[in-house]
């Protein structure tokens, strides 16, 4: 998926002649929060038995290419729409970008522990404490000044945020209309709310 999305940008932003729009620490720090940790976590965590056999490069592709293809559109959306607001620049859309790729990112997490979440309750239950975890985090880079500085990011305002959630609203939108329902918890939740 990192490819795919990868991929996506630069052909985007090479074609557009645009800048990056997001530095090399912030696509490190994306990374971590929805590949690194989640991986590491993931698999030392207990099965539920041996995988089924499956077509593997068939599946890889056609959850990989799709997911990264809207990861990078969203972020390349968001950046866009941030930096045409006044008095933003470059850092706040940079922060933008990267909320909107975690956030999609943690999502995309979900689908592929989807079924192992309502196989498992005990797995469910650690799959929801670990993205409430690493949400966290993420909100933690932002509260603490240092790390904050580090990442070169800015401190978002209320239509930062709000311009971040609906970029990964609308992500998870799109995965929807690709073929992606969306988790099954997340469908009861909802439709409890309703």
């Amino acid at each position: 998926m990192k490819s795919a999305f990868a991929a996506t940008l630069i052909l985007t932003a090479g074609i557009a002649g645009a800048a990056y729009p997001l530095l090399p620490r912030q696509l490190s720090l994306a990374a971590t929060l929805t590949v690194g940790i989640p991986s590491f976590a993931l698999a030392l965590a207990p099965s539920t038995g041996r995988p089924p056999k499956l077509d593997f490069i068939r599946d890889l592709l056609r959850f990989s290419v799709p997911g990264g293809v809207v990861s990078g559109l969203a972020v390349l959306a968001t950046y866009g729409a941030t930096r045409s607001l006044p008095h933003r620049g470059v850092p706040e859309a940079r922060t933008v970008a990267l909320i909107v790729l975690v956030l999609v990112g943690l999502y995309l997490v979900l689908l592929l522990e989807d079924e192992a979440m309502r196989s498992s309750r005990l797995r469910g239950t650690g799959v929801a404490a670990l993205i409430c975890g690493l949400l966290v985090a993420l909100v933690a880079v932002f509260a603490i000044e240092p790390l904050r500085s580090f990442f070169a990011l800015s401190s978002p305002d209320a239509v930062e945020v709000l311009l971040a959630l609906l970029g990964a609203v609308f992500s998870i939108g799109l995965l929807g209309l690709l073929g992606f329902p969306a988790p099954l918890f997340l469908r009861r939740l909802l439709a409890r709310g309703r």
